[in-house]
């Protein structure tokens, strides 16, 4: 089962979207996690637990079962859908079949006569989550479909196809993009928006942007056939007072051939020094681009001079109209 959802990351992107397994016993629509009791942990996003609880609250209602989080009947690890959500984000079930209960041997094993009625009731459950796994936030309402399913949605919190270096010559010999979990200095954050997970320059203290530039490029993506889209996500800059014009952070719109169309977004270094703080980004996206493929690129420049350049980003979006 690893190896077969591992082999469905076509692109950086995995196939799978939404997941179920079958178990007995007890009558329960089970999500993760299983390994904690924490409603929210650390590495489970705010929008993701939403999704989940309204998915199993309405697979629940066709069958009668109880939803609740996977934990809330006993601790577990290595659980099957912990693996499939913590490693590719996939909204992963456990049902718990007839007969409630469940404690006992006896419960594990339903006798022949049963097996066809009590699967015919989870036939709707089934086709429910079949028909949410074009955009499984869809289950908690159509403004959370329109932010995580247009035609480009990354939280970070795993990866998901964005290319470091892409052209193959940035020059920095330090601080290069890449994602985890920051360590807190005078100049990072060690915080992320939801989940622990951000694109970051030089992710741990000490290791900001040193000798030259450092890229990152994004999954392609579509532009809506209307042309009208909006990239939204959220950033933070940090630059120490050395920080002259020639360093600091962009954010690029590319075509396929890497041509820079436009640039969304620039923060430079004044002399004046610029504290990291998490900060809104809503920009459209030029229209006449309709059905075009395209690209956000992130960059951030150290021309040296003792300059301190620290960014991140966080929630990258790309929504439609």
């Amino acid at each position: 089962m690893r190896d077969f959802v591992n082999s469905r990351v076509v692109g950086g992107q995995q196939r799978i979207r939404t997941h179920i397994s079958f178990h007995t016993a007890g009558e329960l629509v089970l999500w993760p996690y299983a390994y904690t009791r924490k409603n929210l942990p650390p590495d489970m996003t705010a929008q993701d637990l939403s999704a989940f609880r309204a998915l199993g609250s309405a697979m629940a209602a066709t069958n009668g079962y109880r939803a609740m989080q996977s934990s809330s009947m006993y601790l577990s690890d290595g659980d099957m859908i912990d693996w499939m959500y913590h490693r590719h984000r996939i909204f992963s079930f456990t049902f718990e079949l007839y007969p409630k209960g469940g404690g006992k041997p006896k419960h594990w094993y339903p006798p022949d006569e049963v097996i066809g009625r009590e699967s015919r009731r989870n036939r709707d459950a089934v086709l429910y989550l079949m028909g949410k796994a074009y955009c499984p936030w869809s289950a908690v309402g159509a403004q959370a479909a329109k932010l995580n399913c247009g035609p480009l949605y990354d939280d970070l919190e795993i990866a998901r196809g964005w290319k470091m270096d892409p052209r193959g010559t940035d020059t920095a010999s330090d601080g290069r993009w890449q994602r985890g979990d920051p360590v807190k200095d005078s100049f990072q954050l060690g915080s992320a928006i939801s989940g622990q997970a951000v694109l970051v320059t030089g992710r741990k203290t000490g290791h900001d942007v040193d000798g030259g530039r450092t890229t990152a490029r994004s999954p392609w993506f579509t532009m809506p056939d209307g042309g009208a889209a909006n990239l939204r996500l959220r950033y933070w800059v940090g630059l120490n007072a050395k920080a002259t014009s020639e360093d600091g952070f962009a954010i690029h719109l590319v075509d396929r051939d890497g041509k820079r169309l436009a640039t969304l977004k620039r923060v430079r270094g004044d002399r004046s020094g610029h504290r990291p703080v998490w900060r809104s980004l809503s920009k459209p996206l030029p229209r006449g681009l309709a059905g075009q493929r395209l690209a956000i690129e992130l960059e951030a420049v150290d021309a040296g001079s003792g300059a301190v350049v620290e960014a991140a980003v966080d929630q990258v979006r790309v929504v439609a109209g």
